[in-house]
């Protein structure tokens, strides 16, 4: 049985997401000699409005994206592309810094928000293990945290990075982090060593894109960490950066997250796994095969803590089962088929959110992506 969320139970119900990546950046080169340089800065600030989550007003954020090149005076060819000014010189590099947005709104947790999937199976997500349904299962429960994420005009954003850096052959990638993010279970700050390890740990995972990450992260000439939040890796061919990039996102099926290398070198991989210390806003308290992942929100999590106190994740094979325990109350979401919509509205307090146009559709709990407004 599961724990009743209030007597009157409302649903946060997703359908949505939009899948895949976008941030391509690319332009062509001259070879005039650069004479006098000159730095140009491009600051752009905007309003969001971030969708209310239950019993949270409205949030606004100031997003500052800025972009800084060093060109030539002479023969300077200026193109806008989303937002922002690719030159053209005899040496290009791709820069992308956008600061996260920092929401301004404390919130304390209270209550359980109690969440219906189909398949979940036992709970390991360390990269070097995870496989299919977990992986999936992770990337709805932002337990973990890329080094990026996408953002609803399905462009690539800054999340454990800060920014990163291309170079013109897409040889040489440089990785600027976030600092002070902490691990969870007191495991320490986010550093350099622990994205290496993360990324390198695909090596033996059964991740869909697993080959193709360790290809990238692999220990070659040229690839180092020249300071605690500094990673620099060299891929050894040129990797197109419209493909890497999704490799590197949260959430999504081919996504990656960062663990403490630290918890992994105490206990090992496989305890680990079990009770991983992540970054992100939900922290794995207890499982039990076949039956729940049980989860508790990270208080002052470095982006935002969730609204509520705890999460309950239950694994329910069958949809009618499933659909009971929303029109009960006792489950406040849950995975359903096309065929279930006609139920869903008759429940008092629904809301079905449907994104247009998208090219996926999945379940999403706090963290990941807010598709409309209101």
């Amino acid at each position: 049985m599961f724990n009743r969320l209030r007597k009157d139970p409302k649903l946060l119900f997703l359908t949505p997401i939009v899948l895949v990546l976008l941030l391509a950046v690319s332009c062509g080169g001259t070879s005039a000699e650069p004479q006098i340089i000159e730095k140009q800065v491009i600051v752009e600030k905007e309003v969001i409005k971030e969708v209310p989550v239950d019993r949270q007003v409205v949030v606004e954020k100031e997003v500052i994206r800025e972009v800084v090149k060093e060109v030539p005076v002479e023969k300077v060819v200026i193109q806008e592309v989303l937002k922002e000014v690719i030159r053209e010189v005899e040496k290009r590099v791709v820069v992308v810094a956008t600061p996260m947005p920092q929401v301004k709104v404390k919130v304390k947790p209270v209550g359980t928000l109690n969440v219906g999937l189909k398949e979940m199976g036992p709970f390991f997500v360390h990269p070097a293990v995870m496989k299919n349904p977990q992986i999936f299962v992770q990337s709805t429960l932002p337990i973990g945290e890329g080094l990026l994420w996408q953002d609803l005009e399905r462009n690539a954003q800054p999340l454990l990075a800060d920014s990163w850096e291309i170079s013109e052959d897409f040889l040489t990638w440089t990785w600027k982090l976030h600092k002070g993010i902490q691990f969870h279970k007191g495991y320490g700050e986010m550093t350099a060593e622990d994205v290496v390890y993360s990324m390198r740990g695909f090596e033996t995972s059964k991740h869909p894109r697993a080959g193709q990450i360790a290809k990238f992260w692999a220990d070659r000439e040229g690839s180092f960490t020249p300071d605690p939040y500094t990673v620099v890796v060299h891929t050894g061919e040129p990797v197109v950066d419209l493909i890497a990039v999704g490799w590197h996102q949260t959430p999504g099926g081919a996504s990656s997250f960062i663990v403490s290398k630290k918890q992994s070198d105490e206990i090992g991989v496989e305890a680990a796994s079990k009770n991983i210390a992540a970054t992100g806003p939900w922290e794995i308290l207890d499982s039990r095969t076949g039956e729940f992942w049980r989860m508790r929100a990270v208080q002052d999590h470095w982006r935002q803590t969730p609204a509520f106190e705890e999460l309950m994740v239950w694994e329910i094979p069958e949809e009618s089962s499933r659909i009971a325990g929303f029109q009960t109350g006792q489950l406040d979401t849950f995975l359903m088929s096309f065929d279930t919509i006609p139920l869903v509205e008759k429940v008092k307090g629904a809301a079905l959110v449907s994104v247009p146009d998208a090219v996926g559709m999945n379940l999403r709990i706090y963290g990941n992506w807010y598709p409309i407004e209101g």
